[in-house]
């Protein structure tokens, strides 16, 4: 996700506002005094980017699988473990 969000065309502050809230799990509060932010802006402001974040998994997902449909999550799993550890001997 972090990726997904770090490449996206949202705002600079979104994008911090996000990983404050969501990868570093910090409160409402908190992030917003990091950010200078009131806790009612920060507040609205996460809640669209958790609607951003849906829309840019759904894009990102449907741009990898939609011409492989009857891949399922076991087999993708599987595929992300050998890519990034290697093959292994059961």
């Amino acid at each position: 996700f972090l990726q997904l969000v770090r490449n996206s065309d949202w705002p600079r502050r979104q994008k911090e506002l996000w990983i404050q809230r969501y990868m570093l799990g910090k409160s409402i509060g908190s992030a917003a005094r990091y950010l200078r932010l009131t806790p009612e802006w920060a507040e609205e402001k996460y809640n669209l980017c958790q609607e951003k974040q849906a829309k840019v998994v759904r894009v990102w997902w449907e741009e990898r699988f939609s011409d492989n449909p009857e891949k399922r999550l076991r087999e993708m799993l599987h595929m992300y473990i050998v890519k990034m550890c290697g093959q292994w001997e059961d």
